[in-house]
């Protein structure tokens, strides 16, 4: 099973509360305790957020300790009440140490003394990075083919101007090495915040809906592939914290690797938040992962949009307009995930988006039933209304989505008629 969280390990179901519910409950638990809270990557200069969650905690006991770490010089003197560790590089020597460990097996090197030279002179350019030194190894990882080598070593991307914001051009290079099935599926990552617990389940079946995981010889299962694209970008040091639970697995992506996700993304992949105005006509794949974010949005008119999603909890639709707007605008959508949304019925004009894979609507409390009209979506693969507790009951004609095979529903109704199944020859 998936490691503990705060919430379990209080054995207490916290997702129903609102923030000032969780508050209150947190006061309860720190009052008067000793603890510490460790604030990995800070990047918020908010000042007023900072005294509101010192306020918050303040009830603890005055041993309590908070340890803060982050990329920017003032937000480390905007919150530090003592003088900060500045970290230092990796020295030369183990940069090398890690490149090695990445880009040989154990005592490999030695039968490659000539790589290992060429090795010391890529490092430099990694400014005693972890990630970066660790990422380019293993992009080298068991390849001996020596031009390969002097070509990174030599790349120009190494001679090209750096500003301060920049991303690493070592995790530049590694993108551009990356095999060309696997840089879209890379890039689908920036379509979710800094720090998302990714379900290799989810990414799988997203990559699969917008066509980016092919078989090359037709007989190996595409969720295999999509699995096996996650275990290779994991190898390239590109996941981190992944947790292979069975079926259920969990990764996560390191700020610096998201920044290159969206670095790589461009204008295609689009995140919508409370700031975003105007998104670009060449979008193709929109996520909206911020509460309030829709209201003065301008969307693309173009059709070229294949996927839209809400991936985070409590962030939902209840603006049907815009939904109608959205079915009979992007007819070639590929990828509808409308979960969270609060309507009581699918706008009819869903059941024309004959292109559609994936059609999920969960935790939907409001919507009561689904139209007949929803079973013409023949290309369908995957149909999930997971959560939404009020659905009465599933209208007759599931059988006629001949392309399912994923179904996942929570509905009132008892019983369900198996004949229903009896052409669904693909549900897994």
């Amino acid at each position: 099973s998936p490691p503990p969280n705060v919430a379990t390990a209080y054995q207490e179901d916290i997702n129903h509360y609102d923030i000032e519910q969780l508050q209150i409950r947190l006061r309860q638990k720190i009052s008067g305790q000793k603890f510490l809270l460790v604030l990995d990557d800070i990047w918020s200069d908010d000042r007023v957020k900072w005294i509101e969650l010192t306020d918050l905690i303040k009830v603890g006991a005055a041993e309590s300790k908070i340890i803060v770490t982050t990329r920017s010089n003032s937000i480390a003197s905007m919150i530090g009440t003592v003088s900060s560790y500045v970290l230092e590089g990796l020295s030369p020597e183990n940069c090398l140490s890690l490149f090695v460990k990445w880009a040989f097996k154990d005592g490999e090197e030695e039968k490659y003394p000539n790589l290992v030279e060429i090795g010391k002179e890529i490092v430099k350019n990694c400014a005693g990075v972890p990630l970066a030194v660790r990422t380019l190894g293993s992009s080298l990882f068991s390849n001996f083919d020596l031009n390969k080598w002097l070509f990174v070593r030599d790349h120009e991307i190494w001679n090209l101007e750096q500003k301060k914001d920049d991303i690493l051009p070592a995790l530049k290079l590694s993108y551009d090495e990356m095999p060309s099935y696997l840089r879209q599926c890379f890039a689908c990552f920036s379509l979710f915040p800094k720090d998302y617990a990714f379900n290799v389940v989810e990414m799988t079946i997203l990559w699969i809906a917008l066509g980016l995981v092919q078989s090359m010889n037709g007989s190996e299962k595409l969720e295999h592939i999509a699995r096996e694209y996650i275990h290779e970008l994991h190898s390239r040091s590109l996941l981190q914290d992944f947790g292979d639970y069975g079926d259920f697995g969990i990764f996560k992506v390191h700020d610096l690797i998201h920044d290159l996700a969206l670095y790589v993304a461009k204008e295609e992949f689009v995140t919508v938040v409370s700031h975003t105005r105007n998104i670009s006509e060449q979008a193709r794949h929109l996520s909206i992962v911020e509460k309030d974010s829709l209201g003065h949005v301008l969307f693309p008119k173009s059709k070229s949009v294949r996927s839209i999603q809400f991936p985070i909890d409590g962030v939902g639709l209840d603006n049907k307009k815009l939904l109608d707007t959205w079915l009979s605008r992007y007819e070639y959508l590929r990828y509808l995930n409308l979960n969270n949304s609060s309507f009581e019925t699918l706008p009819n004009s869903t059941a024309k988006l004959e292109h559609l894979r994936v059609l999920t609507l969960n935790n939907n409390r409001k919507i009561k039933r689904l139209d007949h009209s929803i079973f013409k979506l023949h290309n369908l693969q995957v149909f999930s209304f997971v959560g939404c507790t009020n659905l009465e009951t599933l209208p007759r004609g599931l059988g006629k989505m001949i392309s399912l095979q994923h179904l996942y529903i929570t509905t009132k109704q008892s019983i369900v008629s198996l004949t229903e199944f009896a052409t669904l020859n693909y549900l897994q």
